[in-house]
């Protein structure tokens, strides 16, 4: 347990200064971002799912993707929209991440697993997710997330969470699982051809 703590300890300081702080995205660190969550979730579900020793349930992940998918169908129309038609495309936006937050919100109130190792693991887990969401959420000029400027990119994020989720906890069926399912930045082409789920 001390062993996994000083692992994830300089990992969450990087986490919180994120959410204290945030950071800008342009639309391809946008989407590149938006498009880890869905797998990401999964991810956290079926880590659940092996220490509870239930099937893993894929409906709500199937959810966030669809959620996400619409957003980047969202930011490309804000981006093409003419000045006066922004402010509409905005309001969809922000309509967007309040169902996706909605979604995670309901995958993350039971995220809970008796081991503390890995309940250390998926709690950092979703305090990533839960950053990278804010900081997309937030390059929307009329967000009520309000962020300043920190030099952080999707890749940031994807290794930042690969280090956590490989990370062992001591659970062999959880450690043989996690090196396999490590998230990678793709683009929406390849995404949507996996229907969300490319690893």
């Amino acid at each position: 347990m001390k062993i996994f703590k000083k692992l994830l300890t300089p990992i969450l300081a990087c986490v919180l200064c994120a959410c204290m702080v945030g950071c800008t995205f342009n639309a391809s660190q946008f989407e590149q971002v938006l498009n880890e969550v869905a797998p990401a979730v999964q991810t956290i579900i079926e880590i659940i799912a092996l220490v509870q020793n239930k099937p893993a349930n894929v409906a709500i992940s199937t959810k966030i993707g669809a959620d996400t998918a619409a957003l980047e169908k969202m930011y490309a129309d804000f981006q093409a929209a003419q000045p006066a038609n922004k402010a509409d495309v905005e309001k969809e936006i922000n309509a967007g991440f309040t169902a996706l937050n909605a979604d995670l919100s309901s995958v993350f109130a039971v995220a809970q697993v008796s081991d503390a190792n890995t309940q250390a693991k998926v709690t950092a887990l979703i305090s990533l997710i839960q950053t990278a969401v804010n900081i997309a959420e937030a390059s929307i000029p009329s967000s009520n997330v309000k962020v300043t400027a920190l030099n952080m990119t999707a890749g940031d994020f994807v290794s930042s969470y690969n280090k956590v989720l490989t990370a062992r906890v001591g659970i062999t069926s959880v450690d043989d699982f996690t090196p396999k399912h490590t998230i990678h930045l793709h683009n929406s082409v390849v995404r949507h051809l996996s229907l969300g789920f490319a690893h």
